[in-house]
């Protein structure tokens, strides 16, 4: 059973009756639909950022090449991305050559943007489409698909402190030995 917090319980304590009853009935619900509307938010987390996460497919046969590439990036892209506001960027790929990319910026089409008006980025751009399958005549930079992000352990966390009241910390439930 759900325990409420003392907070919680003094909060409560200030409203209607009918309020109460409302609340205790629907809790997990109003909580579910408190995060779906933060999720929302063009995938904003608590650092105000974007979240990107997306895909691209590697042609098998020259994911090799692909990976000896981005192990000695050209500093000068790394200088581009990092100006672009293309923060915490990663790449991850399976050997099937399915590509899944992360990174946070504040305006994705702002981020996108900047790094069209590279002339690196256009190098880079020309190289590595060759590498993809299914671009059609989309550069790599944009022409992935972005994934919907349907969980976030720190939104959810925060949520449940803003409803419960209730210091959720990382290491609650971990035991000593």
């Amino acid at each position: 059973m759900y325990a409420e917090s003392f907070h919680t319980r003094r909060v409560l304590g200030t409203l209607g009756p009918e309020f109460v009853t409302l609340w205790r009935a629907n809790r997990y619900t109003l909580l579910k639909r408190f995060t779906q509307i933060t999720t929302r938010r063009d995938h904003m987390g608590t650092t105000g950022r974007q979240r990107v996460c997306f895909q691209l497919q590697v042609k098998p046969e020259r994911l090799v090449e692909y990976r000896k590439r981005h192990a000695a990036v050209w500093p000068e892209m790394l200088r581009a991305l990092n100006d672009a506001d293309w923060n915490n960027y990663s790449i991850f790929v399976r050997d099937d050559g399915l590509l899944i990319g992360y990174f946070e910026t504040a305006d994705l089409a702002a981020a996108q943007a900047a790094m069209a008006a590279t002339e690196v980025n256009a190098r880079w751009q020309a190289e590595m489409a060759e590498f993809f399958e299914d671009l059609g005549e989309q550069a790599p930079d944009t022409g992935f698909l972005v994934l919907d992000e349907i969980f976030n352990l720190e939104e959810q966390l925060a949520a449940h402190r803003a409803v419960d009241g209730i210091p959720i910390s990382s290491t609650q439930n971990r035991t000593t030995p």
